[in-house]
């Protein structure tokens, strides 16, 4: 990767303090580092992130869950590949809406101003500002050296005694390399108990989706931290279920099966995810639980690395998010359970069939019906003839597409003897042409 063309480091990376102190490991906890004072121990059970990339700018809004051992300011550190066009406080709402929106979809339930040193010297103060709990400090870093000294005192200015650490240099000598030059500074205030601070929104330029996570396992001094991670990713094709289990990510949904997301459904989301896309783009949930040296790898997506559904897709999508497919698929299941008898196969071969014939027959019937009752029309025979089957057809289709699950049944339960009369009108015909 080179310099320019990292995409967006979205996470919270917090630079964990274990890192900073020459501490005994067995008392403090982390997860994507927090820098605080020696005497805290910390420990971040789980970060929550909503990352959405329409291939030229990256909408990041993230949520960490943090205690300590006592009252204390933890700053957080996040790197970025480009200066921030957008910071501001976001809302829990964001996470619960998106996962009752996925939730809905697939029909299941799991989850949840200080002025700056000149242009050109070792660091860069381009934006400062109190959003509710958080006190945020977006810096760009052009010096290793200058920046290591500058953190020192940053941290000193905001109560935190911190000296810096060869892993905290090697680490962030690596972003650097890799052209990551903006860090974003956050201090909060934690407690015992553990609590989630309002989530923040970064919006930035990038030409990748990007996650660090590397640098998290970096963090876990002592091997022994476990803690969760839960991505909504939101781009504008299905991402390669690959890139996620490659770093020990599991796909949980949305990779398989499309799940699209409306204007009016972003931005009930995020009025900020609103602005980021034009059409409706696709939403997937990655998750990962378990030890912080396991993820060796950050999450990098590219185009190459997104399909973006055809027409088609879309349309097959939708058919079979229906409940009438639902329907179906039970049939079919029932037939190959294991338990099935015989007679049961047989029964449910012969509900299928029937349902089957049931659907032109019952077309058949509410032309005729349709006709009927059209009767004085000054139509011709054949241009009445066509509209009866249109209405029909429309009428039909439009009862067993539904989305109400108790129309499709009912729909199902009044065509199904109309196909099974069908069918046995036909055995019968052909019983007596064979005889």
């Amino acid at each position: 990767m080179n310099e320019t063309s990292i995409g967006s480091l979205k996470v919270y990376l917090i630079l964990l303090f274990l890192l900073l102190f020459p501490i005994n490991p067995q008392t403090a906890f982390a997860d994507r580092g927090l820098i605080t004072s020696p005497q805290t121990s910390l420990e971040e059970s789980g970060q929550t992130a909503i990352v959405a990339w329409n291939e030229r700018e990256e909408v990041l809004i993230l949520s960490t869950d943090v205690r300590s051992s006592r009252s204390a300011l933890v700053l957080e550190i996040l790197p970025i590949p480009s200066k921030p066009t957008k910071v501001e406080e976001g809302s829990f709402d964001s996470f619960r809406k998106i996962s009752e929106l996925i939730n809905k979809r697939l029909k299941t339930e799991y989850f949840y101003r200080s002025a700056g040193p000149a242009d050109g010297e070792g660091v860069e103060v381009v934006f400062h500002k109190e959003i509710g709990a958080h006190d945020v400090t977006v810096v760009r870093v052009n010096d290793l050296d200058h920046f290591t000294e500058w953190v020192s005192g940053f941290a000193r200015g905001k109560g935190v005694e911190l000296s810096v650490s060869s892993g905290f240099r090697d680490a962030v000598s690596d972003y650097l390399g890799r052209g990551i030059r903006y860090f974003v500074f956050d201090v909060v205030e934690t407690s015992e108990t553990t609590k989630s601070v309002n989530p923040l929104i970064y919006r930035f330029e990038t030409d990748r989706l990007y996650y660090p996570l590397r640098i998290t396992a970096a963090s876990d001094i002592s091997g022994q931290t476990y803690s969760s991670v839960n991505l909504f990713l939101i781009s504008k094709g299905r991402i390669n279920s690959t890139v996620i289990s490659d770093i020990s990510f599991s796909p949980r949904s949305g990779f398989n099966r499309f799940i699209e997301l409306s204007g009016q459904e972003l931005h009930e989301i995020s009025p900020e995810l609103a602005d980021l896309f034009e059409g409706d783009p696709l939403v997937m949930n990655a998750y990962y639980y378990g030890p912080l040296t396991s993820l060796k790898e950050d999450l990098i997506v590219k185009n190459e690395d997104i399909h973006t559904p055809t027409l088609l897709e879309r349309l097959s999508q939708r058919i079979l998010e229906k409940p009438i497919s639902s329907l179906l698929y039970s049939g079919l299941r029932s037939y190959h359970h294991p338990w099935q008898t015989i007679f049961g196969k047989f029964v449910t071969v012969t509900w299928l069939l029937s349902f089957l014939f049931g659907i032109p027959a019952s077309i058949f019937l509410m032309a005729r019906i349709i006709g009927d009752l059209a009767k004085r029309s000054p139509l011709r025979p054949l241009t009445k003839r066509l509209l009866n089957y249109g209405l029909a057809i429309t009428v039909i289709t439009f009862l067993l597409f539904s989305d109400i699950m108790e129309v499709v049944t009912l729909s199902v339960v009044c065509i199904t003897p109309a196909g099974f009369a069908a069918l046995i009108f036909m055995i019968l015909k052909l019983i007596r042409r064979l005889s």
